[in-house]
């Protein structure tokens, strides 16, 4: 009898969450506009209406996976604002999925952003920024830290010294700042913030669909091995272009002056 009330009590604890969750990402995803963008209408813009309903940035690293198997898109940006601050607990550790992506990731950030959106930023591929943002991993101030990759990303992009100032103490980076640390790529007036993103995902999009996830997962490595490790591994990557069509291709489109046309193979 004992069993049984405990199986009968499980069962009723997962429902319970299986509904909660279910209303709760349903709400996230009337809150997250996509919509397509670009001269081919390719790239995808993900941006937050209202962050106060849903676990928004675990919707987000979903939305940016699905994104990942749709052929019909080339590259993705996320539009960043200090509006996204609170972070549900299922966000925690779901950012790697974003980093792990193989299409081209682009966030574009405007204001003050803070613990998540940073660390959702940071899983991105490029950032850009406009001149009024500040970056910040402020979870010192609520008695916690970051748990979503601020602590590995953060060092590896701006150095263990202004890492150390922002973790420790809470102190925001400008823009300014983070570019000339290397954490953001271009700080731009909010009236081009956008068009740039969009430039950026269109000029992505005009690459070869085969090569480019190699070519990401080259870069990446750089990060996660030891320099012989990746360079054997860029090697390998390297050597395997030229068993594709699409590296042939593009050498003869070179050679004859015209546009490659990719195939993906």
């Amino acid at each position: 009898v004992y069993a049984m009330e405990l199986n009968c009590l499980e069962m009723l604890m997962r429902s319970f969450h299986s509904l909660f969750s279910t209303r709760a990402f349903a709400s996230a995803r009337k809150c997250i506009a996509v919509e397509r963008v670009g001269r081919r209408g390719d790239v995808a813009l993900v941006s937050i209406a209202d962050p106060s309903l849903g676990d928004i940035p675990h919707e987000i690293c979903e939305i940016l996976v699905a994104h990942d198997s749709d052929v019909s898109i080339r590259s993705t940006i996320v539009a960043l604002t200090s509006s996204l601050t609170s972070l549900p607990l299922k966000s925690y550790g779901s950012f790697s999925k974003i980093a792990n992506c193989t299409k081209p990731t682009i966030a574009l950030v405007d204001g003050e952003i803070s613990g998540v959106a940073t660390e959702l930023a940071m899983s991105c591929d490029v950032i850009y920024a406009s001149d009024r943002s500040s970056f910040a991993l402020n979870q010192i101030r609520l008695g916690s830290m970051p748990g979503s990759g601020g602590t590995q990303r953060l060092p590896r992009a701006v150095g263990k010294s202004v890492a150390m100032e922002m973790v420790l103490a809470g102190e925001p980076l400008s823009a300014a700042d983070a570019k000339q640390s290397g954490l953001v790529s271009k700080v731009l007036p909010i009236q081009r913030l956008h068009k740039e993103g969009i430039r950026l995902g269109d000029r992505a999009g005009e690459k070869s669909a085969l090569i480019q996830p190699m070519a990401k997962e080259a870069v990446n490595a750089a990060f996660e091995t030891t320099l012989r490790e990746g360079l054997l591994l860029e090697s390998r990557l390297f050597e395997a272009t030229f068993a594709t069509r699409d590296r042939k291709e593009g050498m003869t489109a070179h050679v004859e002056r015209r546009r490659p046309e990719w195939r993906g193979e």
